[in-house]
């Protein structure tokens, strides 16, 4: 019997945290260049919603709509 792995989602909490220095400079933390908004997909599930609208042709509602789904 084949099937497939049960689908999870990985979330990673990014935190920069802001310090202020005795000398009175502010050092910041930097998030990871693939962080660009407060909750943004994952290079995985942009890789899916690649290879299923360009190699698989599914037009970009019903992948969208899979997407969700899953």
């Amino acid at each position: 019997m084949f099937d497939l792995p049960q689908i999870t989602v990985e979330v990673t909490e990014h935190v920069a945290e802001r310090v202020v220095c005795s000398c009175g400079k502010v050092n910041c933390g930097v998030f990871p260049a693939e962080a660009t908004a407060p909750a943004c997909w994952g290079p995985k599930v942009k890789a899916l919603g690649v290879y299923v609208t360009q190699r698989q042709h599914i037009p970009y509602k019903r992948a969208a709509e899979m997407l969700s789904d899953v």
